[in-house]
Parts: structure tokens; C-alpha cells; sequence
């Protein structure tokens, strides 16, 4: 195993939990950009793009200023609809046509790099039909997922009406491969972890209102699953840890009468269920950055804070547009150090400011693959990360592990009053990584807190469970490490043999003790063997411990069966008891 390697992706995956990106403390700042504005995005190099009719602004979140404009539109195809980012293509665009195109317009889309150079694609469509005019998304491979907005009122055009999502796979960007199985129009897709896509469809009846609409999960180009809802759909945005997506709009399209429906739709991604919250009619929807705590609502002067979101939703405060304008189309919320910097898209401009939050936002995440944990349990030596808003301190690795840095500490307090500071390995201004006990029993009650010069956060109390399996990530999927060369891939071969890294495995024999390293001699086994299966295939597991020198890091060695099958599949874990499943790539191919 190569030790340095393993050491670096490890770094990564511990401690780049969704940094924000730096902002000046500055009050309000509105921003011209070209007039009847459509979409707005946070690209993935940290600028905000703006598409308007037949033009595209990208501007910089730190001066707030605008960097560039460049003009968008070929034939009558003109208005910016969809938006994505792509780590090699830069900004994808689906476009529209504008007042007095052809149908035929719809079949355009655009790529945008970083120094606005614009290069326009039309679709191939097998069967031969008309398609675009609605949304992207771009899965952990680079393939980029179109939707289509063209609808039934087009007879003919479509031989299947129900292919409304197709999939380009660069380098080939003119050929299209459709999803089918899902009716009418697609104006919105997103992904919530580069596998998984939630779409939303709205279905126009004759009258052209009282409209609704269908939610729909996507795996493995093929909806799984697909639900009516009593709305037509905004693009749906996650909740931090992925569970939950949320698609917000209402039931009128014109004409609105007195009983029109609006509200969010809330979807259980994982248990594949919906719900409905009826609110009044939102413009927009996001979380405030990466807590779970509270909900931004946007209406069209201000913006509502939720606090318990969804399953209490209470009111906090609402926030007027400090211009006190009445416009507002589109909320993003950009984390900074101790304050939000609101982004609002309006018809014509963009208007931001900062907004101070309280000193400390709480949410527990699992270390490994940060899915929330503030509902479930923790388990002995497992890595758990607190997020929030730690003023002052500044971004430390500490590779001696201390449990006390500049006035911080994370303080858990077991049911009998004992309190004990545990070991921390990155402190930062929004984020503190901590160990929990290997030193407890299963069952024993936990209290927890963070403790920054005397400032302590709210309590948050947790059972300990023997185990609480999770993987580490890099760039957002598990590690997968050849045992041999160290070198570690995507996605997985059948027939070859895979280092997997854990957490929250629970004990050892011999046991392991907190912030200490794993031995070598005897081998720290793992006190209940885990199962993994990959697609349905069990693996077969040569080894399943404490991975020696490494703190409260599992290291399981894998043989992927030579059966398992190709595509994105499910790896599932099991391990005393308690599951946990991750979306991977399985490809062709023989041993390495």
C-alpha cells in the first residue's frame, strides 16, 4: 500500500468539505446585466453566470463586479433556458427560441468557457424528432443530461413522446441517447451526487391551467421511479445531505384563480416517496450553504428563513430586499466567514449583500462521505464533522491530533456526567473534524459540543451503536486503491481486487484506543465482519480492520466477482446490522 499516496487522498477527503470561497465584507451591491434574465448559476470555477435573452454575464463574487458578457443565440434559438457546469466544457446552455422561432430552433445548445468563447451543438435524435428548450445536468463521468420541453401539442414530431431525457457523452457532443419513460415536458433536472437525478415534469392540459406534475428519480439512464404532484416544478435543489430533494412552484400557468395551489414538493430520495408543503407561492428555494438547519425561501421582496425545515417548518425571520425592490426571480446562497452573502436574480440585474448569522449553525456529518448524521447514531473511534460558523479560527491540519487548538474543543458528555475532549485532525472557520470514543458501549447516551473560549454551541445528543459504516470519497466517489500500486480509480473492474477506506466500523480486537494509530502486530480485525455487495454480487473480503498507522481509519480489502454486472451500480455495506449504499461505476475489463 502506498502510504503517501493513500495520506494525501485521505487529506483531501477529511478536510474539503464544501469550502466557501473568500468575500469581501461589503453592504448591498446591484449589478447591471442584460435585460429579461432567465437563469443563474454558480459555476464550478467560483463565478456566477447570469443568462439573459441572447446574452451570458459572468461575474465575480469577490469584487462583484462583472468580468465579462457575451452575446448567445443562432437562428432564432436566443434565450438561455438551462444551465450546467462542466468540468472540461465549461457552462452548458440549452436554448430557447424567442418570440417568432421555428420549432426547430429547439434543437440548440451551447458551450461557454471560462474566457467566453461560445461554441454552439444541435442534437441528433434517434428517432429523428425535435428536442430541446429545457435543463442540464452533468453526472461524475462528464456526461451531460438534456431535457426537453417540447410537449404533446406537437403531434407527430416525437414518434415516443415519453423521451423528454437524453444523455450526450463528450467527446461526441452532436448524438444524443434518450431516457425514456417520462410524459409530457422537462423543463428541470438535477443531480444529487453525480448518479442519481431528480426531474420534474409539468403537464399542460387543454385549458392551459390548473397545471401539474410528475417528480421522477433517474439511475442508470432509466427513471426508477416517478410520482403526480399537485404542482408544476421549479428545478429541484438537496438538502445537505443528500436525501431530500425539493421542487417548489404552483398549479396555474395563467389566469391564476383563487384557489391556486403552491407550495414545495419534498422528495425521499432514498425510500422513494413525496410529500407536499403548501407555502405561499415561492420564487425560488435553496439551504443556507452546507447547514440543514434552516431554509431560504425567496419571494418576490424578500426572502423567508425556515428554521426545521421541512419536518416543522418554522418561521424565522424574513429578510426585505435592503433596496426594497419587488423584483426578485432566483436565490443563491454563498456561505462566507460568519455571514451569507445573499444573490438574487432579477430581470435586469443581479443584487447581493452579506448577512450576518449566528456564531455558531450546528450539523453533525459523518467524516467519510458527509451525510448528515443528526438523526441517527455514532459509533466507537468513528471521524465525525461539525459544521458552522467558528469566528477567528483559522484553516489548521493538526496531524498531532490535539484536543484543544486557539481556544477550541469539541466536549462529549456520556450519561453519567463524565465529559472528555476529543481528538481533533482540521480546525477552520466552518469547520471542526473530530474522533469520537472507541472507549464506550453500545447503547451508552452522548452529549455533545463545541466549546470555542467559552462560547459553547447548542447540545447535541447521540447513542452509541456497535457500527455506523460509511466510505471515504474522493471527488465524490469512494476510494477505490489497487492494494498493489496504490494507484486508485473511478470506478471498479470485476475480477481484480480493490482497497476500500471506512469509518464507523466500530471496535477492533485487540481494541483500538482514541487518537492513537493502529498496530500491525496481531492485525486490529474488525470485532463484526462487514458484508459488501456490489450490484447484487457479494465481494469477497480478504481483510476487514484498522488500517495500521492511521487513526480510526477502516481498511477493507475487496475482490469484486467476476460476474458482477457493468454500469452504475449499488455498492451496499453491511456491518453489524446497520447499511449503508453508495452509487458506482462498474466498467468492462479484465485484471489490472
Amino acid at each position: 500500500m502506498q502510504i503517501k499516496t493513500l495520506a494525501k487522498l485521505l487529506a483531501i477527503a477529511f478536510f474539503a468539505i464544501a469550502i466557501a470561497m473568500a468575500q469581501n465584507s461589503q453592504n448591498f451591491s446591484s449589478i447591471p446585466v442584460p435585460a429579461n434574465t432567465s437563469v443563474m448559476g454558480l459555476g464550478l470555477d467560483g463565478y456566477l453566470y447570469v443568462g439573459s435573452v441572447q446574452a451570458l454575464t459572468k461575474i465575480d463574487l469577490k469584487t462583484k463586479q462583472a468580468v465579462w458578457t457575451v452575446p448567445i443565440g443562432q437562428s432564432q434559438a436566443k434565450n438561455p433556458v438551462g444551465i450546467c457546469f462542466h468540468p472540461e466544457l465549461g457552462t452548458v446552455l440549452q436554448i430557447s427560441t424567442d418570440v417568432g422561432g421555428s420549432i426547430s430552433d429547439y434543437m440548440r445548445w451551447a458551450t461557454v468557457s471560462g474566457d467566453g468563447a461560445v461554441v454552439y451543438h444541435d442534437l441528433t435524435i434517434q428517432p429523428q424528432g425535435i428536442f430541446g428548450g429545457g435543463d442540464c445536468a452533468v453526472d461524475n463521468m462528464g456526461a451531460i443530461y438534456m431535457t426537453s420541453t417540447v410537449t404533446d401539442g406537437f403531434p407527430g414530431i416525437l414518434p415516443n413522446d415519453r423521451e423528454k431525457i437524453g444523455v450526450i457523452t463528450p467527446p461526441n457532443l452532436k448524438a444524443i441517447s434518450p431516457v425514456r419513460s417520462l410524459r409530457d415536458a422537462v423543463p428541470y433536472i438535477s443531480t444529487v451526487d453525480g448518479s442519481t437525478f431528480v426531474a420534474v415534469s409539468n403537464d399542460y392540459p387543454p385549458q392551459n391551467y390548473a397545471k401539474t406534475g410528475h417528480v421522477a428519480i433517474v439511475e442508470n439512464l432509466a427513471v426508477t421511479w416517478m410520482a403526480p404532484i399537485p404542482i408544476a416544478s421549479k428545478k429541484p435543489v438537496f438538502s445537505p445531505d443528500g436525501r431530500f430533494a425539493y421542487a417548489w412552484g404552483n398549479n396555474c400557468s395563467s389566469k391564476c384563480p383563487d384557489n391556486t395551489v403552491t407550495g414545495i414538493v419534498a422528495v425521499d430520495i432514498q425510500n422513494k416517496t413525496a410529500s407536499f408543503l403548501p407555502m405561499t407561492q415561492p420564487m425560488d428555494f435553496t439551504f443556507m450553504g452546507t447547514d440543514g438547519s434552516f431554509a431560504y425561501v425567496l419571494q418576490n421582496s424578500a426572502i423567508v428563513v425556515y428554521s426545521g425545515f421541512p419536518t416543522k417548518s418554522l418561521v424565522g425571520e424574513v429578510i426585505n430586499n435592503p433596496d426594497g425592490s419587488r423584483d426578485n426571480k432566483q436565490l443563491l446562497v454563498v456561505p462566507g466567514d460568519g455571514f451569507n452573502t445573499f444573490v438574487i436574480r432579477q430581470t435586469d440585474r443581479i443584487i447581493m449583500w452579506d448577512q450576518p448569522v449566528d456564531l455558531f449553525t450546528r450539523m453533525f456529518v459523518d467524516g467519510a462521505d458527509f451525510r448528515n448524521i443528526a438523526s441517527s447514531q455514532v459509533a466507537p473511534g468513528m471521524w465525525v464533522t461539525y459544521l458552522g460558523s467558528f469566528p477567528g479560527v483559522q484553516p489548521t491540519v493538526l496531524p498531532d491530533l490535539p484536543t484543544s487548538v486557539g481556544g477550541l474543543k469539541v466536549v462529549c458528555q456520556d450519561d453519567k456526567g463524565k465529559q472528555t475532549a476529543l481528538p481533533m485532525n482540521y480546525v477552520s472557520s466552518k469547520q471542526v473534524n473530530f474522533q469520537f470514543l472507541y472507549e464506550v458501549l453500545p447503547g451508552t447516551k452522548y452529549s455533545c459540543w463545541i466549546d470555542l473560549n467559552g462560547k459553547k454551541t447548542t447540545t447535541i445528543a447521540r447513542p452509541v451503536t456497535i457500527a455506523n459504516p460509511s466510505l471515504f470519497k474522493f471527488n465524490g466517489i469512494p476510494i477505490f486503491q489497487d492494494p498493489w500500486s496504490g494507484a486508485v480509480s473511478p470506478s471498479l473492474k470485476p475480477g481484480n481486487f480493490y482497497t476500500l477506506y471506512g469509518n464507523g466500523f466500530g471496535q477492533t480486537i485487540p481494541n483500538q484506543v482514541t487518537g492513537k494509530p493502529a498496530g500491525v502486530y496481531p492485525l486490529p480485525l474488525l470485532q463484526f465482519w462487514p458484508k459488501i455487495s456490489i450490484g447484487g454480487r457479494p465481494a469477497t473480503i480478504a481483510y476487514a480492520g484498522a488500517a495500521p498507522g492511521y487513526v480510526g481509519l477502516t481498511q477493507i480489502n475487496i475482490f469484486v466477482p467476476s460476474d458482477t454486472p457493468t454500469g452504475n451500480q449499488d455498492l451496499s455495506i453491511e456491518c453489524a446490522g446497520a447499511t449503508n449504499s453508495y452509487k458506482v461505476k462498474v466498467e468492462q475489463g479484465g485484471t489490472d
